[in-house]
């Protein structure tokens, strides 16, 4: 047997934009959110960063700033798991 790793829980809900009576959405359910900070202690403990909690916190607090400064000028990001544009 395999070993789960991750897993993602979901609400199914009828899609009434379809004929069929078999067809659902799924929309994810959040276990809860996480800080910038929770995610860098994770990741260091865990094995996956090569750095310090806290070293990982100031480098992903500069790159979110210059997120930032690039969006109000008008650029979006792909940031790879997830794009950030601004819109009106």
């Amino acid at each position: 047997m395999e070993d789960i790793l991750h897993r993602i829980r979901v609400n199914l809900y009828e899609n009434y934009l379809t004929d069929s009576a078999n067809d659902y959405s799924a929309k994810v359910i959040s276990e809860r959110s996480l800080s910038v900070k929770e995610i860098c202690q994770t990741a260091v403990k865990r094995g996956g960063a090569p750095s310090t909690a806290e070293a990982m916190v100031h480098n992903a607090g500069l790159f979110l700033k210059e997120m930032a400064y690039q969006l109000m000028d008008g650029y979006s990001v792909n940031a790879v798991y997830f794009t950030a544009n601004t819109t009106v």
